[in-house]
């Protein structure tokens, strides 16, 4: 089977999508075949879900090395100085 993770054409898309169709008809074909055993059907499972993976990245893939927060504010002295007199304030309510 050939995957494609970066679908750089269409064609590389097709493919890939084709892949996953026939890895797909041979798992419902073991599932279909009642002398087919139980490892035979996971097998096939097994092997559609990891073709899946690596064509369809699912919602929770994540970089490797996500940047830290602190890269992704602009913080500034007075966002430091508005942030100590809010926890003065919560302090100073408890």
């Amino acid at each position: 089977m050939h995957a494609n993770t970066t679908h750089d054409s269409p064609a590389a898309w097709l493919s890939s999508q084709a892949d996953l169709r026939a890895a797909t008809a041979a798992t419902a074909a073991a599932i279909a075949d009642p002398d087919a055993s139980l490892a035979d059907v996971e097998r096939a499972a097994e092997l559609e879900e990891a073709l899946y993976a690596e064509i369809e990245p699912g919602p929770c893939d994540r970089p490797a090395d996500p940047p830290p927060i602190e890269s992704q504010v602009d913080w500034s002295p007075e966002l430091d100085a508005e942030a100590a007199e809010v926890e003065a304030e919560l302090e100073a309510a408890l």
